[in-house]
């Protein structure tokens, strides 16, 4: 790879390097355009995705660059990471799984960590979950139950349910300031702007 797309992507590892994020990730695109499916600008431009906690962006490009290239194992752990970030703890556990087949080494020994961890973690998920639902479905008028579901899919980064949650919260309880906080923080990582704003003077 040469000319323009090499040039492009010297430049987004150099700013990505500084701390500008929204620059290196344009220049990588750029080197994208000059030289499409190159796997190096692909993977450092989902690198930057994670830096920038953009996890749903970050997954669609690293899906992209696993696909590109699905022998490198750097790319499937990459896109683990993001999985999980996303709270896609059941396609992260498989990447992971991918990940160790590809990799050798300490890589692999690594790797092999990071996918007991994720499935120690998605077990502990899902079982909260389970119980919290459940306790919401006896008792629809539990507000801490919906809180603690709240939380609970906020720490999964499944912001969509979180909200859901907290929206509950407000409606049963509108006089628990911590709701419409939570509520405003939820909406706000979703990029309901408006909403947050509303949300957040009710606190």
């Amino acid at each position: 790879v040469g000319g323009a797309a090499r040039e492009a992507y010297r430049e987004g590892a150099s700013l990505a390097f500084k701390g500008l994020l929204n620059e290196a990730h344009r220049s990588f695109q750029s080197a994208l355009q000059a030289k499409p499916g190159w796997h190096a600008a692909q993977l450092a431009s989902g690198a930057v995705l994670l830096a920038q906690e953009r996890w749903a962006d970050a997954v669609s490009a690293l899906q992209q660059t696993v696909e590109t290239n699905p022998s490198d194992p750097l790319g499937h752990a990459s896109l683990a990471i993001g999985l999980a970030m996303n709270g896609a703890y059941n396609r992260a556990v498989e990447t992971w799984e991918q990940t160790v087949k590809r990799a050798e080494g300490t890589e692999k020994k690594a790797a092999r960590a990071a996918l007991e961890t994720m499935r120690t973690r998605e077990k502990a998920a899902d079982k909260a979950l389970t119980a919290l639902e459940k306790a919401v479905e006896l008792r629809p008028g539990f507000t801490k139950a919906y809180f603690n579901l709240g939380i609970l899919n906020d720490q999964l980064h499944r912001y969509n349910m979180a909200i859901s949650s907290y929206e509950k919260v407000v409606e049963l309880s509108p006089g628990t300031a911590i709701g419409h906080f939570r509520l405003g923080i939820a909406y706000h990582r979703i990029g309901r702007t408006r909403d947050a704003q509303q949300a957040i003077k009710q606190y």
